[in-house]
């Protein structure tokens, strides 16, 4: 192509790197993926958790679901959690025995390669696509009993409720409408919008998604981090060489995840919608925009 327009006299050489630049920023960032017939599992292993500090107790929960190949065209799905506590050493006398407790799920239930195909394909690419447009769609509608349990749980349930008969007054309904109807939900998202240079340090607590794909030589890792909304960027690693990783954006991929997850699994609403739209009713009372 580009060697046509170099023997054409009706095209100048600005104008055809100028072409193929904007060509280049249409393009999506792609990444070779793996062959989903070479996998021999694909796992799912969520953890939210933190340091105790010598003190007994929960310290982390685990959930972990695999994904094995029954046939050439379907995986089967199964699900263990785990819950993991500090208990009373013996031995040394402090509280740093580690006890794990598991419940098992059985197989429920068979996906197509198609489906993980459709999946690992948008791990591989970054888009542009944090925004209204592509967003709205995922997000439950909200109720005033969102809306007023988080006013109430950030002391602001004030700015709806008349003190004196504790009822919604009007200017209360006015502003639920605004917020029901995700309004300046757009700004909301510009303002959070992922950006790949910047990484964030978290200190004695973690909560994170790796979804890995394990093949007979070769493993490949994408790890979301759940102190960014959505978990974005996500980060993908070879063969456990973290100093080569690939950080990518793509807001999709959070909706292909559900589609296999269980439904009251941790991980689901770790990766699920529900936390933006928190965010954003946060974002919009504690800002006041009801007066925009």
């Amino acid at each position: 192509m580009l060697l046509s327009h170099l023997q054409s006299n009706t095209c100048s050489l600005p104008a055809i790197i100028m072409r193929h630049f904007i060509l280049l920023i249409l393009i999506p960032l792609s990444i070779q993926a793996q062959d989903l017939t070479k996998v021999e599992k694909i796992s799912f292993q969520y953890r939210i958790g933190h340091y105790n500090f010598g003190d007994t107790g929960r310290y982390e929960r685990e959930e972990l679901i695999e994904f094995i190949p029954v046939s050439k065209s379907r995986f089967l799905r199964s699900s263990f959690a785990i819950t993991k506590r500090y208990t009373p050493n013996p031995e040394t006398k402090e509280n740093n025995f580690s006890v794990k407790d598991t419940i098992t799920n059985k197989s429920d239930k068979s996906f197509s390669i198609s489906t993980f195909q459709n999946l690992l394909d948008n791990l591989n690419i970054t888009k542009d696509n944090f925004n209204k447009e592509n967003l709205s769609p995922f997000l439950s509608t909200i109720t005033q009993k969102e809306i007023l349990s988080i006013a109430k749980k950030n002391d602001n349930d004030f700015w709806f409720i008349d003190g004196e008969n504790g009822r919604v007054d009007k200017s209360g309904r006015e502003r639920i409408k605004k917020i029901k109807r995700l309004y300046l939900i757009d700004s909301f998202l510009l303002m959070r919008k992922p950006r790949l240079e910047l990484v964030s340090v978290v200190m004695d607590a973690w909560n994170y998604l790796t979804v890995s794909f394990f093949e007979q030589t070769d493993t490949v890792k994408y790890q979301f981090q759940f102190f960014e909304v959505l978990g974005q960027p996500f980060s993908k690693i070879i063969n456990d060489d973290y100093s080569q990783r690939t950080r990518l954006v793509n807001s999709d991929v959070n909706g292909l995840l559900i589609k296999v997850l269980p439904g009251n699994s941790l991980t689901a609403k770790a990766i699920g919608f529900d936390k933006l739209k928190e965010e954003y009713i946060v974002w919009f009372i504690e800002n006041k925009l009801w007066d925009k």
